[in-house]
């Protein structure tokens, strides 16, 4: 365990942060001092379109704000959901409708309305999620 976590220590892959593509979501407890919120606030600053949490928490904000870490997941799990169902009807939206606002309104409405009905509105429910302290790259 000793030998592992001094190689962890020495390991510093930051160059490689602005290659991560998919969405991220890096989560600090503002009482850890193995590694400090201002660590994990570069870290996402250096991840594009990565967004930043900071938890009432020490070390493994997993378990010491279990609610809150989940919330955020959660809610950041749903707004990824919400932005690749958006990013892959739009092609589709484009051919179908060729760019008429009120045809791509409609469209959206009957092919989300399995969704609404099995889901809720999901919007909304991504909104009622608490997200202490969240945010993206500012």
């Amino acid at each position: 365990y000793a030998d592992t976590a001094e190689m962890v220590c020495d390991l510093d892959l930051r160059s490689a942060l602005k290659n991560i593509t998919l969405p991220t979501l890096v989560i600090s407890g503002r009482k850890d001092q193995a590694t400090p919120p201002n660590w994990n606030r570069d870290l996402q600053k250096q991840i594009p379109g990565a967004q930043w949490c900071s938890l009432e928490a020490a070390h493994l904000a997993n378990v010491e704000a279990a609610e809150d870490f989940s919330a955020a997941v959660f809610r950041f799990l749903l707004e990824v959901l919400i932005g690749n169902l958006i990013l892959l009807t739009e092609p589709i939206l484009v051919g179908k409708t060729r760019g008429k606002v009120g045809e791509v309104g409609a469209y959206l409405s009957t092919k989300c309305s399995s969704i609404n009905a099995k889901f809720g509105a999901i919007p909304q429910l991504v909104r009622s999620v608490p997200m202490p302290m969240c945010v993206g790259d500012d």
